[in-house]
């Protein structure tokens, strides 16, 4: 019995022995394999919680960019840069109603040199200048403002394939919006030296993760570690008590507790790991909600993914479209035409394939060019294409993402506008040839009531004779003006009237004046007041026609509204600077008329058109004037008591009367010679005139009556000089004069000098002139000395 226990002891001792021995290897090996396992476990939960965090982050961004992107698009922002401060009153109402992704921001919207068209303004740096440069696509930028982290896309605006603009859209960066867990996730960004956290981090117990995002940016993400320590150290003391404590107590004891310890991680990660796969399905879903096409490809072109919309557009199936190259979308033409122009500018060969797709995103660029998609039933579709390139980690290229955009609609657009734009192109160009015609048709007549005028001035008529004659001229120039008036908008509208100074009286222009409106103001029963501050002998170099034209705009519209009352122009001459005032004490203007009163067709209101006439046209043209000759309008008025004009204009120089009666003395003195002219003009007034003037100065001279006729008498006399109108039967000006300069080359003959005489009054009309092959230019109505100084010039040259 002794010898049993004995033995049952030794038993025991040796059974215990093994049951320590197997305790303790049990021990290291479980230690062993359960430490890695939980370590390998929490790391695995580790990599799919940034791996969550990034992708929600990308997402958050990408979603916005697929929106702005949209935005910049639209019409309404290219109108807003194109109409200035009218457009912007349309986008403030517009960006209003406008959200992101739910998500309502500030947009802004600045013009191609940086000014402000709507919005917040913010610091123009080097992104916006890459924006509008063409050098990015878009900008994702984080910003902190007090205290508040915003993050800010800036994207370019095109119009024609021409960058006119950027828009700007900010947002305050709420992790709530972006981390969908309850969990909160301590994260760094850093972008541009700005550093923010979302949560005051402990680092003590916690790992960094990071990647950089959108460039230069880069998010950190900090994990918690205690847990992970902490598990392990009770880990070491389950296991401590495990070789304390009896093996079977012990493991009764631990093994729910070590199941439970052993599934939480697995539980975890399947957690995450339906986390991830729920935020590939979100994204998955907005690639295929957008009106974009998507294609993935590998690093040689073959397509290993795309969205819904691509196949909607390209009439082909998934498993059709991923089983073709990239290059097999668009037309052998369009890839030709690729290849060609990169062999040009890098001269160099390519091959027409999808390395001209891909280019230059290989190196890093995106590139948003205009292509020709081929659909599956070899149907175009027009379109832009934006590919980049992707790395890994390594900056291996891992393949290319390309964003196609359907552009049929826009152009659509750009086809209508043309049409649009050619329509009023066309429009414009019968306006003017209609006015042309209708001066040439108008000037004629009075050409030759003023010619004759002239020469009647030159005749012996006594003193009220005289009077009478200059009145008729000043009453033929004002009809002229009024003629011209239309013709003078036309003009201004074209931005084709120019300025021509030359020296004239003031004196005799304000003495023709006051003559011709004296009448006017008596007829109104009203009293014209002339304060003149300017010598009798001081003559303005400026544009003389232009000066009387204001005048005559002020004194006739100052007349026109005052019934019995007093009109007062007052001119003076101050440090070489003309000042011009018109008062009256007439019917007066409130506010709101005065701020229409410089408008084209513009008068107070339709009943003032009815009791006073006017085309509306006379300030307007003024205003241009003024304006043209480097000077200043104001005006003053109030209802009942009258209107005042003040007008101040920079005169080039100020001669006395008798150096320039010199100058005109010895221009005339200058036709000492007999040269001998031909005339080419079908009006028989306007011939009778340029006779009547020709004969006074002594001069040989003929007339015929078309430009054939001048042709012919050309190649049998020679004449020197030729005047010779535009518009005539048979053969017109412009048609002889290159008859004869074609006749001069071919017998190596001295040039003729080819004078222009005409009733047209616009510059394209003197342009056509000189193309032809004519010498010089006069605009009817024609005075002696008109003739007298282009001859002059043309003996002196």
């Amino acid at each position: 019995m002794n010898k049993e226990n004995k033995l049952v002891q030794d038993f025991s001792k040796y059974i215990w022995s093994i049951v320590f021995v197997v305790g303790v290897l049990i021990y290291g090996v479980s230690y062993y394999i359960f430490n890695s396992i939980i370590t390998e476990q929490y790391k695995g939960i580790l990599k799919a919680k940034s791996e969550i965090v990034f992708i929600q982050v990308e997402s958050y961004v990408t979603s916005r960019i697929h929106g702005l992107r949209s935005v910049a698009k639209k019409p309404l922002l290219v109108n807003g840069l194109m109409q200035g401060d009218v457009g912007a009153i349309e986008l403030i109402e517009f960006f209003k109603h406008i959200e992101i992704q739910g998500d309502s921001g500030e947009f802004s919207l600045y013009a191609f040199d940086g000014t402000l068209l709507s919005g917040q303004e913010n610091k123009w740096d080097k992104s916006y200048s890459k924006i509008m440069d063409g050098e990015s696509l878009y900008n994702v930028r984080f910003i902190k403002k007090k205290g508040v982290i915003f993050i800010r896309f800036l994207f370019g605006v095109d119009f024609h394939g021409n960058r006119e603009g950027v828009l700007e859209y900010e947002q305050e960066f709420s992790s709530n919006a972006i981390f969908q867990t309850s969990e909160i996730v301590p994260y760094t960004i850093t972008d541009k030296g700005i550093n923010f956290s979302n949560v005051e981090i402990q680092r003590e117990g916690m790992i960094e993760k990071n990647r950089e995002i959108f460039g230069d940016k880069k998010l950190s993400i900090f994990l918690d570690v205690s847990k992970l320590v902490r598990r392990k150290r009770q880990f070491n003391l389950i296991f401590a008590v495990l070789f304390i404590l009896i093996f079977l107590f012990v493991a009764i004891y631990t093994r729910k507790k070590g199941i439970e310890w052993f599934l939480i991680p697995h539980l975890e990660l399947e957690k995450m790991s339906v986390q991830v796969s729920e935020m590939n399905m979100l994204r998955k879903s907005m690639m295929d909600s957008t009106k974009f096409l998507f294609v993935s490809t590998d690093s040689n072109g073959q397509i290993i993914s795309t969205n819904k919309r691509s196949f909607e557009i390209t009439g082909y199936s998934e498993d059709e479209l991923c089983g073709l190259n990239l290059q097999d979308l668009f037309e052998e033409k369009n890839l030709e035409d690729r290849a060609s122009e990169l062999g040009k500018i890098h001269e160099l060969y390519f091959d027409a394939g999808f390395e001209v797709l891909a280019f230059n995103a290989r190196k890093g660029d995106v590139e948003d060019r205009e292509w020709t998609l081929l659909k599956k039933d070899l149907s175009d579709l027009p379109i832009t294409l934006s590919m980049s390139a992707i790395f890994n980690e390594e900056n291996d290229l891992k393949g290319f993402f390309a964003i196609i955009d359907d552009i049929t609609v826009i152009k659509k657009a750009e086809s209508i506008s043309k049409k649009a734009i050619d329509d009023i192109r066309k429009a414009a160009e019968l306006k003017t040839a209609f006015l042309a015609n209708m001066s040439h048709e108008i000037r004629t007549p009075i050409n030759g009531v003023l010619g004759m005028t002239d020469l009647l001035k030159q005749s012996s008529l006594d003193k009220e004779q005289s009077e009478l004659v200059e009145l008729l001229e000043s009453s033929g120039e004002t009809l002229l003006y009024l003629i011209n008036e239309i013709l003078d908008f036309s003009k201004i509208e074209a931005n084709k009237i120019q300025i021509e100074n030359r020296d004239f009286s003031l004196k005799r222009i304000l003495d023709e004046t006051v003559l011709t409106f004296n009448v006017k103001a008596k007829e109104k029963n009203s009293n014209l007041i002339v304060v003149n501050n300017i010598h009798n002998d001081t003559y303005l170099n400026s544009d003389e026609f232009r000066i009387k034209q204001i005048l005559n705009n002020l004194l006739s519209n100052a007349i026109k509204f005052t019934e019995g009352g007093v009109v007062t122009l007052e001119i003076k001459v101050e440090d070489n600077y003309l000042n011009i005032s018109v008062k009256d004490t007439g019917i007066g203007m409130n506010k709101d008329q005065l701020k229409n009163i410089f408008r084209p067709f513009q008068q107070a209101d339709a009943s003032i058109t009815r009791k006073y006439g006017g085309t509306g046209l006379g300030l307007s043209i003024t205003k241009s004037l003024v304006e043209l000759m480097n000077g200043t309008i104001q005006v003053k008025s109030e209802v009942g008591k009258g209107t005042s004009f003040d007008i101040t204009i920079k005169a080039l120089s100020f001669i006395k009367e008798s150096d320039l009666k010199e100058v005109l003395k010895n221009e005339e003195l200058l036709l000492d010679r007999k040269i001998s002219i031909l005339v080419a003009e079908d009006n028989k007034i306007n011939q009778k005139v340029v006779s009547k003037i020709l004969g006074k100065l002594a001069l040989d001279f003929e007339v015929v009556e078309n430009g054939k006729a001048a042709v012919e008498y050309f190649k049998e006399y020679r004449p020197e000089y030729i005047l010779m109108d535009m518009q005539m039967p048979v053969m017109d000006g412009l048609t002889a004069t290159k008859e004869i300069r074609l006749y001069e080359k071919s017998k190596e003959l001295s040039p003729c000098q080819i004078i222009a005489l005409t009733a047209n009054a616009f510059e394209d009309d003197k342009k056509s002139c000189f193309e032809a092959g004519m010498n010089e230019y006069l605009s009817k109505p024609v005075k002696r000395i008109d003739i007298v100084r282009v001859i002059k010039k043309i003996e002196e040259a």
